[in-house]
């Protein structure tokens, strides 16, 4: 339940039946969007999809693959640090330090 609004898990005109797709700013395991399906599930909806503006590259698309969900990323993150280091607004060093981070085992 939200505390603002009409304090509703799911706001809006909706059906049972209707498809829904969810929209993330940021993913990294797709816990809490797996979560949203669920609840979105749950109230009769179909979903199928999510938009993410940035995907952390941390299993996030494969997790919502195994629940049913395709994922579609605008950014990868690693895409990004590219575009940083052309721009030299970040070293190679730094970008390689990050990418050694999100390949890390949680």
């Amino acid at each position: 339940m939200k505390a603002h609004g009409l304090g509703k898990e799911i706001e809006g005109v909706w059906a049972p039946g209707d498809r829904v797709v969810i929209i993330e700013d940021l993913i990294t395991s797709g816990g809490s969007t797996i979560e949203t399906a669920e609840k979105l599930r749950a109230a009769g909806l179909v979903v199928e999809h999510a938009i993410v503006l940035i995907d952390r590259e941390q299993g996030g698309v494969a997790n919502l693959a195994k629940a049913g969900i395709q994922a579609h990323s605008v950014f990868k993150l690693s895409e990004m640090l590219d575009i940083l280091v052309e721009l030299q607004l970040l070293d190679d060093a730094k970008r390689q330090e990050v990418l050694a981070f999100l390949r890390q085992p949680r």
